[in-house]
């Protein structure tokens, strides 16, 4: 379902196999019920149905950037009561989420604080939270258009999102 690793060294190793990954560590929220939107468990992060000339609204996270001492990441989701679980051989398509459509597509814009927990030097899954919240678990600004986040740039005192929307600006 996608995830946020990160490395426990300056020079870390490659994974020495599935789940198995000694300088790779997940730090992805997945308590937090607005990560699967539980107890449904229907919110997958968006999976990729193509190897390259990826664009930004591709990708489930499309953009990390660091913003007054704390690291925000884009994330895309796709609602959606189909299983998207486990390993697969193949690229698949899930409808309104990678088929050419959007209607199940929708925004997270996602905050580390790493002063919450542990080591404060570093992001752990009990250290992120949802900004801009609409009240759905969306990170949308008001218009349900608004379906994936596909830009975020940090610039002096802001924080600029951007998102792909079929109705333009």
């Amino acid at each position: 379902n996608g995830s946020i690793i990160h490395s426990t060294s300056t020079n870390p190793s490659p994974c020495e196999g599935i789940n198995r990954c000694s300088s790779w560590k997940d730090t992805a929220p997945r308590s937090n019920p607005k990560w699967h939107n539980s107890p449904h468990n229907n919110w997958f992060s968006l999976e990729l149905t193509k190897y390259r000339n990826l664009i930004p609204a591709d990708k489930a996270f499309s953009q990390f950037a660091e913003f007054n001492g704390r690291l925000y990441v884009t994330r895309t989701i796709c609602v959606t009561k189909e299983d998207h679980s486990g390993l697969r051989q193949s690229l698949q398509t899930v409808k309104g989420c990678t088929d050419g459509s959007y209607t199940n597509r929708r925004p997270q814009l996602w905050k580390c604080d790493p002063t919450l927990t542990g080591d404060t030097t570093t992001c752990e899954a009990e250290d992120w939270s949802l900004v801009g919240d609409n009240g759905t678990g969306f990170t949308n600004f008001g218009d349900n258009s608004n379906h994936s986040m596909t830009m975020m740039v940090a610039s002096g005192s802001y924080l600029y999102i951007g998102f792909d929307n079929e109705n333009g600006i």
